[in-house]
């Protein structure tokens, strides 16, 4: 009887405790100790600080435990340029907000405009004047659907394959300043022209990559010749042909 009186007290005083923890905790947050007074922002580059608190809807002077994260996370990413890495509670008055910057690496043709995407097909924006927007053009893509923010839709499998493996590979091997032009028509046979204007055959997505690499050398040798039109041949992996236009003769890199 004793063992059990003495669990009962000792419920009793657990009980207690935790319900005058729970009355200050109440008591607590309906002072200004929890309102937010500081929210930062991580990783903006291009996009002003302004902007993305405004895309948040988050204010100061807010309980910090009434934010929704999930809603202030969609809020902000309405912005296709914008995607939230991660969103937290810096006890007791900041939010941190982390982001990474997308940014146009490739334009698609699309009825008379263009279809600004980046490096994962994610589509950032339709833009009518390309002046200032140096990045490689994509061509002869068969274009479903598209909306901002999402993937672009392919129509032809192949050529949305053929479309992921290319950029895949220009990402790697950091070719876009060498890139003027990509055509995926064929995806069995895609060809590149370069800054220069030279055609290179490049053959399908196979060793892409590693025909990139042979790309770059063939096309650093030929500037320091001043060869700049001809069409150049990497579709063989391991082998770079130049056939130079105007009747000069053929030359052989690799």
């Amino acid at each position: 009887m004793k063992r059990i009186k003495r669990r009962k007290r000792k419920f009793h005083v657990v009980l207690f405790i935790l319900l005058i923890l729970l009355a200050f905790g109440v008591v607590l947050l309906g002072t200004d100790v929890f309102n937010i007074k500081k929210i930062s922002v991580l990783g903006n580059e291009k996009l002003r600080y302004n902007q993305i608190i405004k895309l948040s809807g988050i204010t100061q002077g807010e309980n910090i435990f009434k934010i929704k994260l999930g809603e202030v996370v969609k809020s902000i990413e309405q912005n296709p340029y914008i995607v939230v890495d991660n969103i937290y509670r810096r006890l007791p008055d900041e939010i941190v907000i982390e982001i990474t910057e997308r940014q146009i690496s490739y334009l698609i043709p699309y009825l008379g405009s263009y279809i600004g995407i980046d490096s994962q097909g994610v589509v950032l924006e339709v833009v009518d004047d390309t002046s200032m927007i140096d990045k490689p053009i994509i061509n002869r893509l068969t274009i479903s659907n598209f909306s901002l923010g999402e993937e672009i839709a392919i129509a032809d499998p192949q050529q949305g394959q053929a479309l992921k493996e290319v950029m895949g590979s220009i990402e790697e091997s950091g070719m876009f300043e060498y890139i003027s032009e990509v055509n995926l028509e064929r995806p069995d046979n895609i060809i590149i022209f370069s800054r220069e204007g030279i055609e290179v055959i490049m053959g399908d997505t196979r060793n892409f990559e590693n025909k990139l690499k042979w790309m770059k050398i063939a096309l650093e040798d030929l500037r320091q010749k001043g060869n700049i039109r001809g069409i150049l041949d990497v579709s063989i992996d391991g082998q770079a042909i130049f056939k130079p236009l105007e009747g000069k003769g053929e030359g052989n890199e690799g």
